[in-house]
């Protein structure tokens, strides 16, 4: 079956029992898609370029001719560019014995996550040996790797009445009370300053 208008344009045009036009399979200049009931484009594929989605005759979404993806954006800088405006927030929703997760790939083998789990925690979790950092400001401010934690460019801060505490059974605490700061030896052992 040829579809062929009398113009540039061509369309099927879908109506109810009624008559009421519901919308359109719609054909023009090397686009062809889909066409609401009051005649704008909701689904418009250009040859070889590209596929967008629109709402109200707004574009919403775009998956360009490399796969790139593009939600409130035209202009795509990443395999998923998702730009909301003033608020852009992604969401991955699990149930309560899931686990929203993120996770990252090599070469087809997964080499680390982000997870938030059932304990509501929030996990990061490199290869073996991989040293996990963390950024805030442009500057380096916290790295993790086996055996070791390295505070950089930042305070480590707790707050009032919040304690540092060493050993395995909590042998030595530091803390500040809001008026006096304090150093206890709790545990067993000696408190030894040399």
């Amino acid at each position: 079956m040829v579809v062929q208008g009398g113009g540039a344009a061509s369309q099927i045009t879908m109506k109810d029992s009624g008559g009421t036009i519901d919308g359109y399979v719609y054909g023009e200049s090397g686009a062809v898609g889909f066409l609401d009931d009051d005649g704008a484009w909701a689904i418009q594929h250009t040859t070889d370029t590209r596929t967008t989605f629109k709402i109200n005759d707004s574009e919403k979404m775009r998956i360009a001719s490399d796969g790139t993806v593009g939600i409130g954006t035209t202009s795509i800088d990443g395999t998923l560019h998702i730009d909301g405006g003033t608020s852009s927030i992604l969401v991955l929703e699990k149930d309560a014995s899931g686990a929203g997760t993120i996770t990252f790939h090599n070469a087809g083998s997964q080499n680390a996550y982000i997870s938030n789990a059932a304990d509501e925690h929030m996990y990061y979790y490199g290869a073996s040996g991989v040293m996990q950092i963390f950024y805030a400001g442009g500057a380096e401010t916290l790295a993790m790797q086996a055996g070791q934690i390295d505070v950089k460019n930042a305070d480590l801060k707790l707050e009032d009445s919040r304690s540092l505490y060493l050993g395995a059974g909590n042998d030595l605490r530091i803390y500040h009370d809001a008026s006096d700061s304090y150093i206890k030896d709790q545990g067993t052992g000696n408190l030894l300053i040399q």
